[in-house]
């Protein structure tokens, strides 16, 4: 393997481990941006149970996000 090889390959794994962790970042983050804009996972929930109070609703999107 030349220097020039072993220089390109070290890139490309950098470059997609990069994207990885920005991928995985972006995963982290979107469920608490989405509490604070959309509230899908609550519309979900209360449309799956619909006789759930708010504050139930409430406490299983917070232990969705804690898990």
């Amino acid at each position: 393997m030349t220097a020039a090889h072993s220089a390109r390959r070290r890139r490309r794994l950098l470059a997609v481990m990069s994207i990885g962790l920005a991928v995985t970042a972006l995963a982290a983050v979107h469920p608490f941006v989405d509490r604070a804009t959309t509230h899908l996972p609550a519309d979900h929930i209360r449309a799956g149970c619909p006789t759930y109070a708010q504050a139930r609703v409430d406490s299983a999107v917070t232990t969705y996000l804690v898990l």
